[in-house]
């Protein structure tokens, strides 16, 4: 259910729609939320991902890197913290 609505009942672009809509309405106060609701844990998955992304890659040199719905940033600030050490 989206706002009282069966999204199965909806056709598919109207459903996208919807979607989108609802993720922009949360945007907003979610990083907040999931920092709170997580007691923090959050923070270190972030820095758990990355260091085993460096691990899996074997500290490649890696010229670009992108952190899609980045959100607050911390994962991209953990990715450039780490950089600096190789």
């Amino acid at each position: 259910m989206y706002y009282g609505v069966s999204l199965s009942s909806i056709d598919k672009e109207t459903k996208q729609n919807k979607i989108v809509n609802m993720f922009d309405d949360i945007a907003s106060s979610y990083d907040l939320a999931n920092r709170v609701l997580s007691f923090g844990i959050d923070i270190q998955w972030r820095k758990k991902g990355c260091d085993k992304a460096y691990e899996i890659l074997e500290k490649k040199r890696i010229s670009q890197i992108a952190d899609v719905a980045t959100g607050t940033g911390d994962l991209l600030l953990h990715w450039r913290e780490r950089a600096t050490k190789i």
